[in-house]
């Protein structure tokens, strides 16, 4: 999870301190651990907001309309839909909370066991299958990001 502000601005996360007298947008029932704590002690800094295919585009429009300081997104997803709408040139990383890896996870419903464990064997076999081959490298080329 990073921080986005206006390519104009100094501001640079260094830790929880560098986050005083900023106002951040968030998506709602976002949980980054390294920031849980102080999110709730200050929850006035916060715009929560839900996410849905609109979220990345709102937060740099309020970026833009002077509403946040920041906002607070995985680099890839941002990088993709801010470059996606031409806009990228806008705004700039400012630091990131985490490096922590995102995973993808399947529910555990006892009544899709049987369907889950179909979904997991396809998704593992069709990894495997792009990845024995330079899709994944050339397709991340193209947007910019490394693996």
């Amino acid at each position: 999870m990073c921080f986005y502000t206006r390519k104009e601005s100094d501001w640079h996360y260094t830790g929880p301190d560098s986050l005083a007298n900023m106002q951040i947008g968030i998506a709602m029932d976002s949980s980054i651990e390294e920031l849980n704590d102080y999110v709730q002690e200050h929850l006035e800094q916060f715009q929560f907001q839900p996410y849905h295919d609109r979220y990345l585009i709102q937060n740099a429009h309020k970026l833009d309309k002077n509403r946040m300081d920041a906002f607070l997104f995985t680099r890839n997803s941002t990088k993709y839909i801010l470059s996606r709408a031409n806009e990228w040139w806008k705004y700039r990383e400012a630091g990131c909370v985490s490096t922590a890896s995102i995973y993808m996870a399947f529910t555990p419903a006892k009544h899709l066991e049987k369907e889950i464990r179909e979904m997991l064997k396809v998704f593992e076999r069709r990894m495997q299958e792009i990845h024995e081959t330079r899709f994944t490298r050339d397709l991340l080329e193209r947007y910019g990001l490394s693996d």
